[in-house]
């Protein structure tokens, strides 16, 4: 039958267009990815027939092809039903990107992918949404971005609620990719769920740039691969461990001979516990601590308030043990706490009340944003020392506000809103409170008299950047 083709190709393919079409096609399906593109040059019914066969495909190989940008383009340009796909990148470009990225794609190997930057992963997150990243391939396409040697900046996480975990993706992955980008200076891993410390700690000692670090939702993460970090690279600015259950204090002690540490974010890691506190509170750089959900007490609070790190930033909600003595005991010791703290997250803290707030607008001097959502003992007493105009002398004047659900407040802490208390206020969280009980007009009167100042009645998280679209605003 090869012989009748080419033979008719010098007849200009007569004889092919004679056979019923899909006598064609079936015979075309039968041959091999190379064999159809040797046949596609012969005649003009045969590269017809050929291209009507990669339509059609919902699987293609070219793991040994090696495609230019213009043969890719011949090869997919009409197909809508791909699936899956392996491509050999060597010769391709960005640019290819816009071909091989079809909306079909539920799999995707790329392979020898030196030519690419970053900007090809992005598009591909952005064309292929049905994209199966936890199919069969998820740990070779992970392996072949250990051929990006140059690459500094790395962010792998679920982001759909339906599929939470890289569940293919284990240590060998993670080894390699270590092994093959140690110029990385920030790594983002969220969802390894069968990554365990191993994998973790070829990345804390192979990237010997690394600044950033976050590790989201990671269930085989322990104290163990934080213990050798004397002898890892002391680069890391910024830890993000977050929703780790198996991290305790002991990670936290390990993380102390970063001298450089600036950001420090254990939350959501509910094991975290007064121990590692006291090393904390050394760190000399430190501005920003996020203990959301741990497990510290009021001991723990009074050893962070004892030392020398600079915090701007502290989160403390969710923190249960916590009580008005542990607040207090944190903002009078003897460290600089005190005279450095610009935001305080207090929220959802049931043993905190008039007298832990009483002592954050005495103590306080630069706080400007202060979250006490959820907070059911606090009064009208606590918005009074807040905004009282002899708070304000010598010292800033609160920003931010979120009042949100403390059902302790009453009607009357309106008249403490308004002129003049808070004089510098911008933003306030009152949803859920009683402060609404005589409905929104007078809020927005108060919005009138205060220009520049935003009401949130919903429960908008501080200062309206939750992501929220549509919620109601005065």
């Amino acid at each position: 039958m090869g012989k009748m083709i080419v033979r008719s190709a010098a007849g200009g393919g007569e004889l092919i267009e004679t056979l019923p079409q899909g006598l064609v096609l079936e015979i075309m399906g039968r041959l091999d990815l190379e064999s159809l593109c040797s046949l596609a040059p012969v005649c003009k019914a045969l590269r017809c027939s050929v291209s009507q066969s990669f339509s059609s495909m919902s699987t293609l190989d070219l793991s040994d092809l090696s495609p230019t940008t213009w043969v890719l383009n011949r090869i997919l340009s009409n197909n809508k039903v791909l699936q899956t796909l392996i491509l050999d990148c060597r010769r391709l470009d960005d640019c290819s990107v816009e071909i091989f990225a079809k909306g079909s794609i539920q799999e995707l190997v790329l392979l020898r992918c030196s030519m690419f930057s970053s900007y090809v992963f992005t598009a591909i997150a952005d064309k292929c949404p049905k994209i199966r990243y936890g199919s069969k391939f998820t740990q070779i396409w992970l392996n072949s971005l250990g051929t990006f040697r140059n690459l500094i900046g790395l962010s792998l996480s679920r982001n759909r609620s339906s599929l939470t975990t890289f569940k293919r993706v284990n240590d060998i992955g993670i080894l390699v990719l270590a092994e093959g980008c140690k110029r990385l200076e920030s790594v983002r891993l969220g969802g390894f769920s069968k990554v365990t410390d191993a994998g973790y700690v070829s990345i804390l000692h192979s990237c010997k740039n690394l600044k950033r670090l976050q590790i989201v939702n990671a269930f085989f993460l322990s104290d163990l691969a934080f213990h050798d970090l004397a002898d890892a690279p002391n680069s890391l600015v910024e830890v993000r461990l977050i929703s780790c259950n198996l991290i305790t204090g002991e990670t936290a002690e390990s993380l102390s001979v970063c001298r450089n540490l600036q950001v420090l974010d254990f939350s959501g890691c509910k094991s975290i516990a007064d121990t590692g506190l006291n090393s904390i509170s050394r760190l000399s750089k430190l501005t920003t601590l996020d203990l959301c959900g741990a497990d510290i007490t009021d001991s723990g609070l009074s050893a962070l308030g004892g030392g020398s790190s600079p915090i701007v930033s502290l989160c403390l909600r969710g923190c249960k043990r916590i009580t008005d003595r542990g607040i207090v005991m944190m903002l009078r010791g003897d460290g600089v706490l005190g005279n450095t703290l610009l935001t305080l997250d207090l929220g959802y803290l049931p043993g905190v009340s008039d007298i832990a707030l009483a002592a954050v607008a005495k103590v306080c001097r630069q706080i400007i944003n202060l979250c006490i959502r959820n907070c059911f003992a606090v009064t009208d007493t606590s918005i009074s020392a807040l905004g009282s105009p002899e708070r304000s002398e010598g010292k800033r004047s609160l920003r931010k506000l979120d009042l949100y659900n403390c059902c302790g407040l009453s009607a009357v802490s309106f008249g403490l809103l308004r002129v003049p208390f808070f004089c510098g206020l911008r933003w306030l969280g009152v949803g859920s409170t009683k402060l609404l009980a005589e409905g929104k007009a007078r809020f927005i009167e108060l919005g009138m008299e205060k220009p520049g100042l935003s009401i949130c009645i919903s429960g908008c998280e501080i200062g309206c950047k939750d992501g929220w679209q549509c919620h109601e605003c005065i």
